[in-house]
């Protein structure tokens, strides 16, 4: 077995924790790539009123590319790191700790980007919303914890028939109300935000 030198680990290990929240619970990890985002559109944002070109990621008018470049950020960036990381360092508990929970966020992004490039929802860079097309129904955040019923069945609350998660809506005039069609578009995640706030 090669010797890893002490600097490539600690470097490593500086890269793993800066890409951290790639595995933190659902909830978190949504905030910070909201974050984020949010700073790669103001970029976009500074780039496009100097009249230079837009740098990628970074296009508020490509807003409903945001969940593919975070499929991609998990399959390039996230991914090997926390392979190679994993390998090299014996820590019995790094797959649960890091690789398992970053998986599951990818595959909730793999999900989004799915029914975004299927019309499903679009995102709207404006409001930060998900949408059905030609909906006035703009999806709040909701944490996936609250989805599932006190039973843990994804019921929702005092409600043990249901077999789909109930997603809180609100429609341009600000009532709040809940569709099946809008709980089926966005079954996974309750909501995402164009920053990424799902």
């Amino acid at each position: 077995m090669a010797t890893v030198p002490t600097r490539d680990i600690l470097r490593a290990v500086c890269a793993v924790a800066d890409l951290g929240h790639a595995a933190l619970p659902w909830e978190l990890h949504v905030k910070w790539s909201q974050r984020v985002q949010e700073e790669f559109f103001r970029q976009g944002d500074l780039e496009r009123a100097k009249g230079v070109e837009v740098s990628p990621l970074s296009d508020r008018t490509a807003a409903d590319q945001v969940p593919k470049n975070q499929v991609g950020f998990y399959q390039y960036l996230v991914s090997p790191l926390f392979r190679a990381v994993g390998e090299a360092l014996p820590l019995d508990n790094f797959d649960d700790v890091m690789m398992r929970p970053a998986m599951a966020n990818m595959a909730r992004w793999e999900h989004i980007a799915q029914l975004v490039s299927s019309g499903k929802v679009s995102i709207d860079s404006d409001s930060a919303s998900v949408a059905r097309p030609g909906s006035s129904r703009r999806m709040s955040p909701v944490p996936a914890s609250p989805l599932a019923g006190s039973d843990g069945t994804g019921a929702g609350a005092g409600d043990s028939s249901r077999s789909r998660p109930r997603v809180r809506t609100t429609s341009a005039s600000g009532e709040s109300g809940m569709s099946d069609d809008d709980a089926a578009a966005a079954a996974t995640p309750a909501s995402v935000h164009v920053d990424v706030d799902v």
